[in-house]
């Protein structure tokens, strides 16, 4: 997984083989599961996210 942020854009992407689903874990419309842009103002809540869900997996 990999999380960049390049101006006021948070940018995170994941191997489909990691069975995370951004879409749905952030709450976005659309889009690939796996590959998604936010505002960088979302980081903190991004990461906690990201962190629960894959404590969650194990």
């Amino acid at each position: 997984m990999a999380v960049v942020i390049d101006g006021q854009t948070l940018n995170i992407a994941a191997s489909f083989a990691s069975g995370l689903d951004f879409v749905a874990l952030l709450g976005l419309g659309g889009g690939m599961p796996t590959r998604v842009s936010v505002p960088a103002s979302r980081l903190d809540d991004t990461l906690a996210k990201i962190r629960a869900a894959l404590r969650a997996r194990g």
